[in-house]
C-alpha cells in the first residue's frame, strides 16, 4: 500500500512539473539554465540596446519588459511568442509561425518577437535551425526576471501587456499594437490562422 502511494505521489509530482493537454499547452516551474552557461555561451549573448529588431541580423539578446515595450513600438502590429527550449509543442509551433509571420509582413506591418524563458544554447540553436529563422531571439534577462521560469513569464506578461491575470503556459502567443495593447492572446500551439488573418486586417 505504501509502495502504491509513493508510486502515485510521484506521478503527481511529474504532472505537476510538466503539463499538457491535448492544444499542447506546457509549463514548469524550475530553473532557467543560467548556471549551465558555459563561457562560450555567455559570450554569444547580446544585450539589447533599443533597435528596431527588423535591423537586426540574427542573434540572441536579454531583454528586459522596457526592451520589449520599445520594441512594440516600433510597428503597428507585434506578435510575441513565449517559447521553451524544453518544450517539445514550442518547437512544433515555432517553424510553422515563422512561415505564417513571413508571410503576413509581407502585406502588414507586422513584427515577430520570440522570447525564451530559459537559456539552454544547444537547444534554441536548434529550434532557430530547424525553424529556418533568421532574425533576432530573445531571452528574458535573468538580472530583471530573476532565474525562476514560471515567475519570470509571469512578470514580463504582465509588465509588457499590463495583463491582470498572466498564465504561464508556453507556447504563449500575444499579439499587441504598438501602444502595447493586447489584441489576441492564445496559450497552446496557435493553429486557427483564418482568425489571425481577420485579426490582422
Amino acid at each position: 500500500m505504501k509502495k502504491l502511494n509513493l508510486i502515485c505521489l510521484l506521478s503527481f509530482t511529474i504532472l505537476q512539473i510538466t503539463s499538457c493537454d491535448i492544444e499542447g499547452k506546457l509549463f514548469r516551474d524550475k530553473d532557467d539554465g543560467t548556471s549551465s552557461l558555459n563561457e562560450n555561451d555567455k559570450a554569444r549573448i547580446k544585450n539589447y540596446e533599443g533597435q528596431n529588431p527588423k535591423e537586426l541580423t540574427g542573434g540572441i539578446y536579454t531583454v528586459t519588459s522596457n526592451d520589449i515595450k520599445k520594441m512594440i513600438s516600433f510597428h503597428d502590429y507585434n506578435w510575441t511568442m513565449i517559447m521553451a527550449s524544453w518544450c517539445p509543442h514550442c518547437s512544433v509551433d515555432f517553424p510553422l509561425k515563422v512561415k505564417l509571420t513571413d508571410s503576413l509582413s509581407q502585406k502588414k506591418d507586422l513584427l515577430f518577437i520570440p522570447v525564451f524563458v530559459n537559456y539552454n544554447m544547444k537547444e534554441t540553436d536548434r529550434m532557430i535551425k530547424e525553424a529556418g529563422y533568421n532574425g533576432p531571439v530573445f531571452i528574458m534577462h535573468n538580472s530583471y526576471f530573476g532565474t525562476n521560469e514560471t515567475s519570470k513569464h509571469l512578470k514580463f506578461v504582465k509588465e509588457v501587456f499590463n495583463h491582470d491575470q498572466p498564465s504561464n503556459m508556453v507556447p504563449h502567443h500575444l499579439i499587441s499594437n504598438k501602444n502595447g495593447e493586447l489584441i489576441f492572446e492564445k496559450l497552446g500551439e496557435l493553429r486557427n490562422i483564418d482568425t489571425l488573418k481577420t485579426i490582422i486586417h
